[in-house]
């Protein structure tokens, strides 16, 4: 078991030394701006851009509507995939929306979409639909997005932003170098097993700050709350009260069927003026603070990421190393576990994983990208739908059992019409692992992935 202590002494001590840096420009933004041009798709989900900073990409321009198609084609595979989806969005002043619907076949409806609903073959859903009021002080968005919390654009430990978007409002507050976030989110709902629906919502609040140029750093908890006839709760939307004492507080429940699952976390970020950067996420799902024979429910992720020049070729190099014990994610009561569409929430591995990942792209002056990733896993038994039954519970306790390999070699060729990638890539993609899914495919396959884009802009001014 991952010695905890010495990561929070290392982040004590890094919040302590960088307590002293005056303040200055963001290079938050501007390396991950950067990064975002080597990230082509993630999550089985080519069509989008990546969300956390899509909008160097989107919605800059004032007064425009903008129509963008894309359609897919991944042949040679297992199984061969076709997607399509539509971006309708714009901007006029302060307000912004953006809506996605997606199609794609049967066989990767649930993997990507998080819908096994079907017709002809062909499942949908939309992805993406929101509205945006964007103020100095304050940024209002509501509808259907995914959330980004973390660091690691690749998979972070809170919330990843990979998974199938859930129905959500967030508002956040700017007040000079600091930053305020609330959530109030709406999950999938499920039936027990006496076949009565369970509601499941989801609230947190972050708060952030810009020290100086390099370094940022930010705190929140979240919260999971379930019942058969449970509604939206103010308690949790209160800026200040810790959603974890007030999920303490029995006579506030509505039935005995409801249940909390409340997490802390952590995360900062330090970039070098090299345009390198280290940065670190803590989540704590359940400390234990009584001997109750269980262990604590946390995990850790340290990364270092770096874009720099070798021989006129632009390269990008990410380094992350996760621990995520086999409690994190998972919760007793029903359906408090950490996912949406049976897709976890967090980390895209979920629960009982320890995992090396490094991912290296190089890109030419032609704009052609070779993409080279290896990773590292020790995976245990549980996973984010794990059942809390107490004698499994203690048994499957620090017990990795399984150990796996992944290689992938990509070549993807961008024109101005879309890009073509020829690549070597693992047959379970781990960037959109299911929740319910023990499984991990050690084979590889050839594939050859094609897409088309088609976009047109018009100027309502």
């Amino acid at each position: 078991m991952v010695k905890y202590r010495k990561y929070v002494f290392i982040i004590l001590l890094a919040l302590y030394k960088n307590f002293i840096f005056a303040y200055g420009l963001d290079y938050k933004d501007t390396l991950l701006k950067s990064q975002n041009d080597f990230l082509l798709y993630l999550n089985e989900n080519e069509l989008n851009d990546i969300y956390p900073y899509h909008k160097y990409k989107m919605l800059n321009q004032d007064s425009v509507i903008n129509v963008n198609m894309k359609g897919l084609y991944q042949g040679l595979s297992n199984k061969p995939k076709m997607m399509m989806n539509l971006f309708f969005y714009g901007k006029s002043n302060d307000i912004s929306f953006f809506f996605e619907p997606m199609i794609t076949n049967k066989d990767y409806g649930e993997k990507i979409l998080g819908t096994n609903y079907e017709r002809s073959g062909i499942s949908g859903r939309i992805q993406k639909s929101y509205i945006s009021i964007e103020r100095p002080l304050y940024t209002f968005k509501f509808g259907r997005f995914p959330i980004f919390w973390g660091e690691s654009t690749f998979g972070s430990m809170i919330q990843s932003g990979l998974y199938p978007a859930y129905d959500n409002a967030m508002i956040s507050y700017k007040f000079g170098k600091l930053k305020y976030d609330m959530l109030l989110g709406t999950l999938s709902s499920n039936k027990n097993s006496d076949g009565f629906l369970i509601r499941r919502y989801l609230s947190g609040k972050r708060i952030s700050i810009q020290f100086n140029k390099s370094y940022s750093v930010s705190a929140g908890e979240q919260i999971l709350y379930t019942g058969q006839n449970r509604q939206i709760s103010l308690r949790y939307l209160n800026p200040f009260a810790p959603n974890f004492l007030t999920g303490l507080e029995e006579n506030e429940r509505d039935s005995r069927s409801d249940n909390d699952n409340s997490m802390l976390f952590f995360h900062q970020r330090y970039v070098f003026n090299n345009n390198s950067s280290i940065f670190n996420e803590l989540i704590i799902d359940d400390y234990q603070i009584d001997d109750s024979g269980l262990d604590h429910a946390i995990g850790v992720k340290l990364g270092y990421d770096k874009i720099f020049n070798f021989i006129n070729n632009k390269c990008l190099l990410v380094l992350e190393y996760t621990n995520i014990s086999p409690l994190t994610y998972i919760h007793h009561g029903e359906y408090t576990s950490w996912q949406n569409l049976n897709h976890n929430i967090g980390y895209p591995l979920g629960a009982d994983i320890e995992n090396v990942q490094l991912k290296f792209y190089i890109k030419n002056k032609k704009n052609r990208v070779v993409n080279i990733e290896l990773d590292y896993l020790l995976k245990g038994e549980n996973n984010t739908n794990s059942l809390w039954v107490w004698n499994e519970i203690l048994n499957n306790q620090n017990n990795l059992t399984t150990k796996h390999l992944f290689f992938k070699l990509g070549l993807i060729y961008n024109m101005d019409w879309g890009f073509i990638e020829l690549a070597w890539q693992p047959i379970n993609k781990l960037n959109s692992k299911i929740a319910q899914s023990d499984y991990f495919n050690n084979k590889n396959e050839a594939i050859i992935k094609l897409v088309y884009n088609i976009k047109k802009s018009i100027n309502t001014f």
